[in-house]
This record gives structure tokens, C-alpha cells and sequence, in this order.
């Protein structure tokens, strides 16, 4: 059965050339399983989430793939969708790709310590003044934030439904197996811009 597998999907924002990754997770609730139930994932977090998150970004940066793949449960094949020129609609110049914005996910958790988070980045600078954002643009933000801790459908032939989740990989230091997901009760936005410092690159030469 598919009910109960994890799943991350990461979106990648581009930024003068540097792409970074940001990445959701997902528990599969009702529906079937199958090669493309990845691709589809990734079909309707776009269809929710896009015009959202596109609104929060500088007309300077872009979205440019969404990719899911199992965490848990049948081994698939990743599903992705690449795209070309899907830009932001907020015009601003882009702030440094490593200054960001960060939403915070509350959960079912009983320990705080696996509430989540998201950085960001791709954002406006002139969503911001010192440091904080506008009020006028935390609202931009909360709406794509409304669209993060909704659950997502995909079309048929699977009509399969998912809940996003922060997964937990490690207890005590140790890695936990299986992983769990702690289900996302809400999301809300920061209103002090953040810098991430971490950074890496994965397979696709995409640093995240």
C-alpha cells in the first residue's frame, strides 16, 4: 500500500545563476501508486503553490525545477518538471541568494524540536526596509505560507492525496528507521530576513 509513504519535494530558485534548493515533505493519504504518482506530485504542488510563491520572489529570480522522490515505503523512479522563464512577479532586485526568507512550520509533534523550517531565498529587496519586512509584503508571504500546510491532490489515474510533514530522519543523534512525519498544522512567515550559510550541491549541480 502507498498510504503512509514519505516523500520530499524540493523546488529549485535561481538567482544570477546560483540555484538553491528548498524542500517539503509529504505523507501520501488516500490513493494509488504508480511510475508517474512522482511526477504527478510534483504537477499539483505547481498548480497549488505557484502563483504564491512566484508573487514572493523578485521578478529577478525564477523557479526552475520541482522534483519529488520517496523517502519511505516502494522504491520509484524521482519525478521532476524543469521549467524555463517562470520568474517572480514582485519587481525588485533580487536580494544575495544566501539572504532569505524563513517560514516556520508548527506540527503534531510532542517535541517543539521537530517543528520545521524553510529558507527561501529569491527574495525582493524592496519587500524589505533594515532588516524586516514590510507588513504589506508579510502578507504576500503568509499567503504563499496558507498554500504550504494545504494538502495536495493529483489527477487521475491516481488520485492520490498527500499531507505535507516534517520528516524526522535521527532521535537522539541516531538516524531513525524508518523516518517519521510529523503532520504540518501550520506555516507562518518570518518577519526579519534570515541568512543560510549551509550550502551544498546535489546531483544536479544545484546548490542547496
Amino acid at each position: 500500500m502507498a498510504i503512509g509513504n514519505l516523500y520530499d519535494l524540493s523546488f529549485y530558485i535561481d538567482v544570477a545563476g546560483n540555484a538553491t534548493q528548498c524542500t517539503m515533505g509529504y505523507i501520501q493519504t488516500a490513493g494509488g501508486n504508480d511510475h508517474d504518482t512522482m511526477e504527478a506530485l510534483c504537477a499539483a504542488w505547481l498548480l497549488n503553490c505557484e502563483t504564491e510563491l512566484r508573487a514572493s520572489l523578485s521578478n529577478q529570480a525564477s523557479l526552475a525545477r520541482i522534483r519529488a522522490e520517496a523517502v519511505t515505503g516502494i522504491d520509484q523512479i524521482p519525478g521532476f518538471i524543469d521549467f524555463n522563464g517562470k520568474i517572480g512577479t514582485f519587481i525588485s532586485q533580487a536580494l544575495p541568494s544566501n539572504i532569505t526568507g524563513l517560514y516556520h512550520f508548527g506540527t503534531n509533534a510532542p517535541n517543539a524540536k521537530h517543528n520545521g523550517r524553510l529558507y527561501v531565498s529569491g527574495m525582493p529587496e524592496g519587500g524589505q526596509q533594515e532588516g524586516t519586512w514590510d507588513p504589506s509584503f508579510v502578507v504576500v508571504m503568509q499567503a504563499f505560507a496558507d498554500k504550504l500546510e494545504a494538502d495536495l491532490v493529483t489527477l487521475s489515474p491516481q488520485d492520490a492525496e498527500f499531507s505535507p510533514v516534517v520528516i524526522s530522519r535521527a532521535v537522539s543523534g541516531a538516524p531513525r528507521v524508518p523516518p517519521v512525519g510529523f503532520f504540518i498544522g501550520e506555516c507562518t512567515p518570518r518577519t526579519s530576513l534570515r541568512q543560510q550559510r549551509r550550502r551544498k550541491t546535489d546531483c544536479f549541480g544545484l546548490a542547496f
